[in-house]
C-alpha cells in the first residue's frame, strides 16, 4: 500500500519556515542570519535556484517585517505623557546622582516617544547607547508589571538592579518600591525581575 504524503505549495513551505524561525529565534532576531540559513537548507525545491532565491527574499521581507511589528507593539505601549516619556526625567540621570528633569532644549525621539535631558553630555551618552538607560517595562510600574498590570510611576521613585532602572508608583499612602524590596528579602530578586519581564513580553507580544 502507498502512503501519498501531501504536496507542500510554495506559500505553505514559506509559512512553514517562517514558524521555524518564531520557535528558533524568538522576537530578538539575534540569530537571524543563522536560522535563516538554516530555514532555506530545510527546503526542498528541486534544484531549482530561482525558486530558492524568490523564497529568500519572501522570508527577509517576512522576518523583517515580524521584527517591525514587534517593535511598533512596543511602542504604542510606552508609558508616556503626549509621547514625552520618563514624565520628563533624564534617563541618563538615574545613572548618575539621581532622577532630575530634563530640558526641551536637550531632547531626543527614540521609539517614537520623546526623551529630555538636564545635559549635552548626558544627551549625548544616551544617544551612544539608548538602550541601556532605558526604564524596564516601557516606563511603567515594575511591581505592577509583576502582575502583568500597566501602572503609572513616580519618576522619582526607583531602582537601578544589575544596571537597569525600575521605575515604581508611589503615593502619600503606598510605596511599590517598599514593597518589593520586602519581598526582595524574601525571594531572589533575580526571580521576580524575571517575573516581570515575562510580564511585559506578553503585553507586547514577544511571547
Amino acid at each position: 500500500m502507498k502512503i501519498k504524503l501531501p504536496v507542500m505549495s510554495c506559500q505553505e513551505r514559506v509559512t512553514d519556515q517562517i514558524t521555524y524561525w518564531h520557535q528558533s529565534c524568538g522576537s530578538d532576531g539575534r540569530c537571524l542570519n543563522s536560522t535563516l540559513d538554516s530555514s532555506i537548507s530545510r527546503i526542498s525545491f528541486g534544484g531549482d535556484e530561482m525558486i530558492k532565491t524568490i523564497v529568500s527574499l519572501l522570508l527577509w521581507a517576512a522576518l523583517i517585517s515580524g521584527l517591525s511589528c514587534w517593535a511598533l507593539a512596543e511602542e504604542s505601549m510606552l508609558n508616556s505623557d503626549n509621547g514625552l516619556a520618563v514624565h520628563g526625567y533624564d534617563p541618563v540621570s538615574y545613572h548618575k546622582d539621581g532622577p532630575v528633569k530634563g530640558q526641551e532644549t536637550w531632547s531626543s525621539v527614540y521609539n517614537g516617544v520623546t526623551y529630555h535631558f538636564a545635559s549635552r553630555e548626558n544627551l549625548e551618552t544616551f544617544k551612544n547607547d539608548p538602550e541601556r538607560y532605558l526604564p524596564a517595562y516601557g516606563g511603567w510600574c515594575a511591581w505592577a508589571m509583576l502582575d502583568g498590570e500597566k501602572v503609572d510611576v513616580d519618576p522619582r521613585s526607583y531602582k537601578l538592579i544589575a544596571g537597569r532602572t525600575y521605575l515604581f508608583y508611589n503615593s502619600f499612602f503606598v510605596s511599590t518600591l517598599k514593597k518589593w524590596n520586602d519581598r526582595a528579602t524574601a525571594n531572589a530578586e533575580g526571580a521576580m525581575v524575571e517575573q516581570a519581564d515575562a510580564a511585559w513580553d506578553s503585553l507586547i507580544g514577544r511571547q
